[in-house]
């Protein structure tokens, strides 16, 4: 596996220094996350993944499809992806931690939630 995916809005550089003040010592990339606020209702809707009047507010359906588009990316590469927000805060032993953990784990596992 390669470094942690890190969501994480790209108006929003404090909290991406704030990440990675925190975690220094990891391996990670951001990836910018859908702006819920930056949504039209009609956009919403195209998606397909929200069932009309919904009370979800725009952050929430942002974060959604942040998420989604990880799952469509891990598929798009065939391979595992971990993936995180950008307030986590990670062991400093996580990569080896999660190297054992994923070793040890039986064939055609889906979900792994740290």
């Amino acid at each position: 596996m390669d470094g942690v995916h890190v969501i994480s809005l790209a108006r929003a550089p404090a909290r991406r220094a704030a990440f990675a003040q925190a975690n220094a010592h990891l391996r990670y990339e951001f990836v910018d996350a859908v702006d819920g606020a930056a949504l039209t209702p009609e956009q919403v809707a195209a998606s397909g993944q929200f069932a009309p009047g919904l009370p979800y507010i725009p952050g929430a359906i942002g974060c959604a499809l942040s998420h989604l588009g990880a799952w469509e990316r891990a598929i798009a590469l065939g391979r595992p992806l971990t993936v995180a927000e950008d307030d986590a805060v990670f062991r400093h032993d996580f990569h080896e931690k999660q190297w054992r953990l994923l070793s040890e784990l039986p064939p055609h596992w889906d979900l792994v939630v740290w």
